[in-house]
């Protein structure tokens, strides 16, 4: 682990300025330095600590009262909104477009998930992956008997803020950056050695990344706009070299209501971040889950569920085929192929 001392660097928080036809193409230089930076991210692995602080804005007497009706009346059974601190171990693994993001639930914040205060979901550890071929999961519940696990053809990325904060994606997009997006973006400098590469996206979430320039290229922030008002913003600051990439030892991100404007519903710092680029070990057999001896899986894919019992293993499709035509020659009493 990291310890963090240096303050982080002021981003301002604000409306997006640039606007496309006005604002110049990236010149070339910033453009190439900005590309090759992207290209060393291609293979990073990261492990961190996330603590998420909600204030919710919503009256939440009010959302409690508005809960019960609904179950009285409906039937319908919703988790209080989550307020207050919580805190999680994190884990993201990105390579050449696959990902893999993991989280536990710190053991103070367990108390917040079990009833009655709790989320409604009591999540304590989650695992998934996205490639090209494939989407998996992977859920431990705080009571579950036993880990479930799910196989689709694919699936939205979750929202995350490390890979946002690296520069990999911007907030909620389904698209990881390329070098060829950096050329299509527009330019501004707001002074202090600073310049904002700004991306349009007609009919969604506009995006601006901040980098400071000298002595090293530093993505300082983020900022996600909605109709022209920002609703995210993130700050990094306490930069050390890892193999030539300068990365972020702290960062911060605050999130306000879509419509802008107001306090802050989500306050959020990362911490203890440990980086790993261009690792051997990182390669695409990792970003098949390792389903543990015991688990469930259900293949959404072909509606079959599997046990694994014997062993952990990961269930490739050559895999999966072998173990359906061995209980298809089976007398397939009751129950799923097992392993």
């Amino acid at each position: 682990m990291l310890s963090v001392v240096a303050l982080l660097s002021p981003v301002a928080v604000g409306t997006v300025s640039a606007v496309a036809g006005r604002s110049p193409l990236v010149p070339a230089s910033l453009s190439s330095a900005v590309a090759e930076r992207l290209r060393r991210l291609d293979n990073v692995s990261v492990t961190y600590r996330e603590v998420v602080d909600y204030t919710p804005t919503i009256n939440l007497r009010l959302h409690k009262l508005l809960m019960e009706k609904l179950r009285k009346k409906y039937g319908i059974r919703a988790g209080p909104i989550r307020h207050g601190h919580y805190a999680s171990v994190r884990r993201l693994s990105y390579l050449h477009g696959r990902v893999l993001y993991e989280f536990r639930v710190a053991s103070k914040t367990m108390a917040k998930l079990a009833p009655p205060r709790g989320s409604g979901v009591g999540e304590v550890k989650v695992i998934k992956t996205f490639t090209p071929e494939r989407s998996e999961c992977l859920r431990y519940a705080l009571h579950g008997k036993f880990p479930i696990g799910t196989i689709k053809t694919e699936s939205p990325l979750p929202w995350s803020r490390l890979d946002v904060a690296l520069g990999l994606r911007g907030a909620g997009s389904e698209h990881w950056l390329r070098p060829s997006d950096v050329r299509k973006m527009r330019l501004n400098r707001p002074g202090g050695g600073r310049f904002n590469l700004v991306q349009k996206n007609p009919g969604a979430y506009d995006y601006r990344w901040t980098f400071r320039e000298k002595p090293h290229l530093e993505l300082v922030g983020f900022m996600a706009s909605n109709g022209g008002a920002a609703f995210i913003g993130i700050k990094c600051g306490s930069f050390r070299n890892v193999h030539g990439l300068w990365l972020p030892e702290r960062i911060k991100e605050t999130v306000w209501p879509l419509g802008g404007g107001g306090r802050s519903s989500e306050n959020v710092l990362i911490t203890h971040i440990a980086y790993t680029v261009g690792s051997q070990w990182n390669t695409p057999n990792r970003y098949l889950i390792l389903f543990p001896q015991g688990s469930a899986v259900l293949d959404e894919r072909i509606g079959q569920s599997f046990r694994i019992e014997s062993r952990s293993r990961r269930l490739t499709d050559k895999a999966i085929f072998h173990l359906l035509v061995k209980w298809d020659g089976s007398e397939q009493t009751k129950g799923s192929p097992h392993q």
